[in-house]
């Protein structure tokens, strides 16, 4: 009978290459367009209001 050796440390599908780091660069540009809309929608109803000032 083969011997089995299970090592509790290390994932499934680990080698000895480093990780790659996740970076959800869709997400990022996807926020930064939403801020930059929002802002700009801010700031059209805020030069509207002092304009009718």
């Amino acid at each position: 009978m083969q011997d089995t050796r299970f090592d509790s440390g290390a994932a499934v599908g680990s080698s000895n290459e480093p990780e790659e780091k996740f970076v959800p660069k869709g997400a990022i540009t996807f926020f930064l367009l939403l801020l930059v809309t929002y802002a700009l929608m801010w700031f059209s109803i805020y030069f509207d209001m002092l304009s009718r000032r």
